[in-house]
């Protein structure tokens, strides 16, 4: 089985925009796929200073509580989701000039990862990703041409559907299963298929931080092979099934529906695995 099925062989390395973020259930499912180790998930400062700056408007009922949504995302990742480095003059001068000027710094990010995959013995197995509902802005086809594919999270939940579905079933059984009132019977449940066995997230070597590093000690930057380049810091079907009123009681929940968030129980998310 490969550990990332968009990627066979490799690894699906994506970069969330905040316009994905926002929607509590739309970003609780995507989460609960990244801990079901489908892929590594990545996103930039600039995505952090918009989602914080949007979210009192996304969710007026509970506004002062993105901080700490926000944290909750970080604490999935095992903090190691940040990308830096991409607005050097080096990947902002490749960005495709029919990008949007507030979306560029998504494409500049992705290019830096572009950039580490040259590391690799064989970078056409691994694949960069853009997860954006907002891809009209983020020149689909001219961004295809620099090896980034930008995809709407729909579509991307679809694919990993495809590719994994007995996975994504149970990554997305764990969406429904952490919220209070689940708008679906027992019945309902067992008719989709989705008693299946839990499977342990395999932490990946890609992108490895510094404090990855050293956590894992040196034989884990022995196994990996690869040394992150200068400017590298890095350290988830239909959504419909879940009602916005519905709430969590765990991963990446809103800080104001309750006093535990989800980060609180999901320390060990992207383990490196994200670490990149």
């Amino acid at each position: 089985m490969d550990r990332h099925p968009l990627s066979p062989g490799g690894n699906t390395l994506v970069i969330f925009d905040a316009c994905v973020l926002l929607p509590s259930r739309l970003s609780d499912v995507l989460f609960d796929l990244m801990l079901e180790g489908l892929y590594f998930a990545y996103w930039t400062g600039d995505v952090e200073a918009e989602f914080l700056r949007n979210w009192p408007q996304v969710h007026p009922d509970a506004s002062k509580s993105g901080a700490r949504r926000l944290k909750a995302f970080q604490r999935a990742a095992n903090n190691g989701h940040l990308i830096t480095g991409y607005d050097d003059n080096a990947f902002m001068a490749c960005v495709p000039t029919r990008v949007h000027d507030n979306d560029r710094h998504l494409i500049a990010a992705a290019l830096v990862m572009v950039n580490g995959l040259d590391e690799e013995d064989n970078r056409a197995l691994h694949k960069v990703m853009i997860v954006s509902d907002n891809s009209k802005h983020l020149a689909i086809a001219d961004t295809r041409k620099l090896g980034i594919e930008v995809i709407k999270a729909g579509a991307f939940l679809d694919r990993l559907f495809d590719a994994a579905p007995d996975r994504t079933c149970l990554a997305i059984a764990k969406s429904l299963s952490d919220l209070k009132k689940p708008p679906y019977s027992k019945a309902a449940e067992k008719g989709a298929r989705l008693n299946f066995r839990l499977r342990e997230i395999e932490p990946g070597p890609f992108f490895l931080t510094k404090a990855a590093l050293a956590r894992r000690g040196a034989a884990a930057q022995g196994e990996s092979g690869w040394k992150p380049a200068p400017v590298l810091a890095f350290p988830p079907i239909a959504t419909t099934c879940l009602r916005p009123g519905h709430r969590r009681q765990g991963q990446v929940q809103a800080a104001a529906m309750a006093p535990a968030t989800h980060s609180e129980t999901l320390q060990g998310g992207q383990s490196p695995p994200g670490a990149v």
